[in-house]
């Protein structure tokens, strides 16, 4: 008997199938499992929320300070600008920076062309005019017809005489700078042939040995300052030791020059004078310092933190906490620091006060 082969491309799709179809059986019986058959996933805790506490504060009883700072600089105690009172052209530069001069010293001038010569001769008009006065004086006597108005007229030429030299020695010392001071030269903007405006500072001299704490403050500033205040000077951007001064003048309106030193008078920076040599402890000439100055001062008053002050309507007040609880008290206020407020009714020492 004769048995066929069995036909290949019939079997393999049958077989693809049946694999099909097992797969998609176990997936749907995966499918189908109940919740408790499932792992179930372990829940996140919840934390416990915090309870935030305002913080509280103690009225105290101390001192309070109200203040005011600035900055400034270490300069000379005596120090002056220097110009020439007339434009021109540098003739010659007799000193450099860091010079030490004297008082009377000619530091630089202008060209003044032969202005040396019209002083010779205007010197010499005037010789001749005095000698011709004394001579018509010898010569003519008293009861001369004319002799007055002979006078007069020799009186007049010695005066014209005298007013021709006058301006030209105003001219010859217009065109020269000299130092008013025995002193160091600071700067200097001077080169022989440049030219050079007339009261424009050109030179600075100053006394070294001599140093203070200069400032250039805003009029709301010097409102608050008066002559003789104490302050204490920090250097500005280093540590550095502090030091005890007074202010020593204001510029005006705000002070009266109390200083005999003529260059006082125009200068418009606030002066603070150092119990001691800066120098001694390390600052130099230059150094930016800070100056507090205290303005008002009280002892043994009550004090709570400016935080602990609350506002409505105009009206201050706080919340006090005692053992019955909270409750709100109007207060006044005097004088307030930065970390202080002086409290003039409305609380007594030892109260505890809560923040907003």
């Amino acid at each position: 008997m004769f048995i066929s082969a069995p036909n290949l491309s019939r079997i393999r799709p049958y077989r693809f199938f049946m694999v099909l179809i097992i797969v998609c059986s176990i997936v749907l019986s995966a499918c189908a499992r109940t919740p408790s058959q499932q792992e179930e996933a372990t829940p996140t805790p919840i934390p416990t929320p915090i309870i935030p506490t305002k913080p509280t504060y103690t009225v105290q009883r101390g001192n309070i300070d109200t203040i005011t700072d600035f900055t400034g600089r270490i300069s000379p105690t005596i120090q002056s600008e220097l110009f020439f009172r007339k434009e021109g052209r540098v003739n010659n530069v007799y000193i450099k920076k860091g010079d030490t001069v004297n008082v009377g010293q000619l530091l630089a001038d202008l060209e003044t062309g032969n202005r040396e010569f019209d002083i010779r001769r205007a010197q010499a008009n005037l010789d001749i005019a005095i000698y011709s006065l004394d001579l018509t004086k010898q010569q003519m006597p008293s009861w001369t017809t004319g002799y007055t108005l002979t006078l007069s007229i020799k009186e007049r030429e010695v005066e014209l005489a005298q007013i021709n030299l006058d301006e030209l020695n105003k001219d010859i010392a217009d065109a020269r700078i000299v130092s008013p001071i025995t002193g160091t030269v600071l700067s200097i903007s001077l080169l022989e042939g440049m030219q050079v405006d007339a009261y424009k500072p050109v030179l600075v001299v100053a006394d070294i040995n001599k140093l203070e704490v200069s400032a250039d403050l805003m009029s709301e500033a010097l409102t608050k300052l008066v002559e003789g205040m104490k302050v204490s000077v920090q250097p500005v951007g280093r540590p550095g030791k502090t030091i005890d001064g007074t202010i020593r003048r204001l510029p005006y309106p705000y002070g009266g020059s109390s200083s005999s030193n003529a260059s006082d008078k125009e200068d418009k920076t606030t002066r603070v004078s150092l119990q001691v040599d800066p120098t001694t402890l390390g600052y130099e000439l230059g150094d930016m310092v800070k100056v507090t100055v205290v303005l008002e001062h009280k002892e043994s008053i009550l004090w709570v933190p400016p935080q602990a002050i609350r506002t409505f309507e105009g009206r201050k007040f706080v919340v006090v906490q005692d053992d019955q609880g909270q409750r709100r008290v109007d207060v006044k206020l005097g004088l307030q620091s930065e970390d202080r407020v002086e409290i003039t009714d409305g609380l007594t020492e030892g109260q505890v006060v809560l923040a907003p």
